[in-house]
């Protein structure tokens, strides 16, 4: 599990590398990160809606939320 207060620092990080890869005229690296700073702070926010303290990083960690995978909309 990766505290959420962790996801927001890695992802503030991130976002701050690209902005430096941008500057520096690497385009592809600077976009590159700033999908990952997306990704993270995503996380982040599912934490924040399902009242999570930290997210789940593998299969046995999903585990206890298996309902939330069998949901289906339609």
């Amino acid at each position: 599990m990766i505290p959420s207060v962790t996801l927001r620092a890695i992802s503030a990080a991130r976002l701050e590398d690209a902005r430096q890869l941008l500057a520096a005229g690497r385009f592809d690296g600077a976009v590159y990160l700033c999908g990952y700073a997306v990704e993270l702070a995503l996380k982040a926010r599912i934490c924040d809606t399902l009242g999570w303290s930290d997210f789940p990083e593998t299969p046995k960690e999903f585990q206890p939320y298996q309902s939330l995978t069998a949901w289906k909309c339609c």
